[in-house]
């Protein structure tokens, strides 16, 4: 088979079963998905409907307990006494609640005192037996000792939101000797404030008009089918509806089978792999043959001619094969002289090159994920009297026995160990618990100091030994972006100093975080 032949019939094959698996994916796949993901969003919304009108129902229900069970407001049922009226019911505390009415009665339901503050006013009125209002709150069920009733009435010709009570003392144990109710309006306002909560499109419909199935407001898994509208109900206890409000949907929220989007995105995987394997046919099969023969009979003649025998498939897989395997040599080679580059070769241990690149990643890294590390600074203690002393070879050693025993100590990953330069050494690590840096400083003294090494020159300790300087990092965050390692590398450096001027054999460490830093 020809490679245009192959080409031209891979292209309308490709037509063919993208064609039919991208409209197949989409009709069977997706668009099944897209429903479900849709009505999961209206069970959503509705579900966010139910839980802010029964927040605002536990809340007044929470404010009504608070008053119902007070032993002054059950003393003032059994005996209204105007000091009780003046300071408490005749202020602004009803007001300030957002209640739209109270209305306290004795056990009887003979009215003690009612008050009506409706929504969008600066007065409060008061309300007598006679009235409609109240004899429509004299029409609701009462509750016994303990329970509170909750739910909707027209008050005023308006929706109102109502809690009931028994009027008890506080700590329930005497009678009820009254009853105290509370309501508040559901306003534009308040129903506004559900809209930008829920982020949903409602509203308030008279039920007597509704003829479509209504749903429940708590019952969210009854929608089984996405809508552009609903009727929801906030049932009451005798299996009606207090009030139905009518969620909405844009006709843009639900899904299509097929829609113009799908269209461009089907069109456009047709065209753009048929432009693909144009080019492919006339810019890249017959420069690909050429270079994979050339590649092939390269590795037997120093100056091949060219070939125009195009193979099928052939001489792509010799191409490939002849790249993958230079570039595998060549990954290998790089790798193998990266490694040299970055390994000090007395020690074996990473060198200044290494530590450079390590410590900006361990910087830019504590700095993005606020985790503490510390930068430590070690030096043989009178290295050179003791090279002087025992000779190079014995320095050479030593040296490298340290750094040995230094990286014995760094065991978890990510931590560090690097010749910085003759006798001296740098330690990058994490620290998990900066209280614990002084033990692991310990540790690294003792660790060269285990190793037993004489040194008759040192004026501290007839044993090799080290001195350290430590710069903590504590606080890491943002700030470190301002400025680069050198500055605690800097700080290292001088607590590495400080601790030879304390007489060797020991560590100093010094501590920085952005303020430290600034006010350095």
């Amino acid at each position: 088979m020809r490679v245009n032949h192959f080409i031209v019939m891979l292209t309308f094959v490709y037509a063919l079963a993208v064609s039919a698996g991208f409209l197949a994916y989409r009709s069977f796949v997706v668009f099944p998905q897209l429903q479900q993901f849709t009505l999961q969003n209206h069970q959503n919304d509705v579900q966010a409907l139910g839980r802010v009108f029964q927040a605002e129902a536990d809340h007044l229900e929470l404010l009504l307990i608070d008053w119902a069970k007070w032993d002054d407001f059950y003393e003032f049922v059994r005996r209204p006494s105007d000091a009780f009226r003046q300071s408490n019911l005749m202020s602004d505390t009803f007001i300030d609640a957002n209640l739209s009415g109270a209305y306290i009665m004795d056990k009887r339901r003979n009215l003690i005192f009612g008050v009506q503050h409706p929504y969008g006013t600066t007065e409060t009125y008061s309300i007598s037996e006679s009235s409609s209002d109240f004899k429509k709150i004299l029409g609701l069920e009462y509750p016994e000792d303990d329970e509170v009733f909750c739910g909707y009435i027209q008050l005023h010709g308006v929706l109102n939101l109502y809690c009931i009570a028994t009027a008890q003392d506080s700590n329930v144990k005497e009678p009820g000797n009254g009853y105290l109710m509370f309501s508040r309006e559901v306003s534009e306002a308040f129903l506004d404030q559900i809209k930008a909560i829920t982020n949903t499109q409602f509203q308030l419909v008279n039920p007597s008009q509704i003829t479509d199935r209504v749903i429940p407001i708590t019952e969210s898994d009854k929608i089984t089918q996405p809508k552009s509208s609903y009727f929801l109900g906030m049932v009451n206890k005798d299996g009606g509806y207090d009030f139905i409000v009518n969620l909405y949907h844009d006709e843009d929220e639900f899904p299509k089978k097929i829609d113009l989007q799908t269209w461009i995105l089907l069109l456009g995987l047709l065209f753009v792999p048929v432009v693909i394997f144009l080019g492919i046919r006339f810019f890249l099969v017959k420069p690909l043959s050429e270079m994979s023969n050339f590649i092939l009979r390269i590795k037997t003649e120093s100056n091949p001619p060219e070939f125009k025998d195009y193979q099928f498939i052939f001489e792509i897989r010799v191409f490939r094969d002849a790249v993958y395997e230079l570039m595998e040599h060549l990954k290998l080679e790089k790798n193998h002289y990266e490694n040299l580059s970055l390994t000090d070769a007395l020690t074996g241990i990473h060198n200044r090159r290494a530590f450079d690149r390590d410590v900006k990643e361990m910087w830019l890294t504590c700095a993005r994920q606020n985790n503490p590390f510390v930068l430590i600074l070690a030096d043989i203690d009178y290295f050179k009297k003791y090279n002087d002393a025992l000779g190079h070879q014995k320095g050479d050693e030593a040296i490298r026995e340290t750094a040995q025993a230094l990286r014995k100590i760094c065991k978890r990953a990510g931590d560090g160990v690097y010749r910085y330069g003759g006798e001296e050494f740098a330690i990058l690590m994490a620290v998990e618990q900066t209280s614990d840096l002084d033990g692991m400083l310990d540790a690294f003294q003792i660790a060269v100091k285990d190793l037993g090494i004489s040194h008759p020159e040192s004026s501290v300790s007839e044993i090799l030994t080290i001195s350290l300087g430590a710069c903590l990092i504590s606080r890491p965050g943002r700030w470190m972006n301002s400025i680069s390692y050198e500055s605690a590398l800097k700080k290292a450096d001088k607590a590495l100093y400080s601790a030879k001027m304390n007489g060797r054999d020991g560590h100093v460490i010094i501590t920085i975080d952005e303020v430290k830093l600034s006010e350095d």
